[in-house]
């Protein structure tokens, strides 16, 4: 959530309204108008705007490893 609320604010964008909102789409279908604007196939990283928060997570993702020492 800190990420949109970065994103938001950077684009001088506000969200209003007391209505919860589903991120992304199901199906191809939005719940809400917002919903893909704030999709992380649409959020841009921080410091690399080429970059979309689910680029960065599928670049970077990785298991962690346990070494017993």
């Amino acid at each position: 959530m800190p990420a949109i609320r970065e994103y938001l604010r950077r684009n001088g964008l506000k969200l209003r309204g007391s209505a919860v909102v589903d991120i992304g789409s199901w199906d191809g279908e939005a719940s809400h108008a917002l919903s893909i604007r704030l999709s992380p196939l649409q959020v841009r990283v921080i410091g690399n705007p080429r970059m979309t928060l689910e680029q960065f997570w599928q670049d970077r993702k990785c298991l962690a490893i346990w070494e017993n020492g």
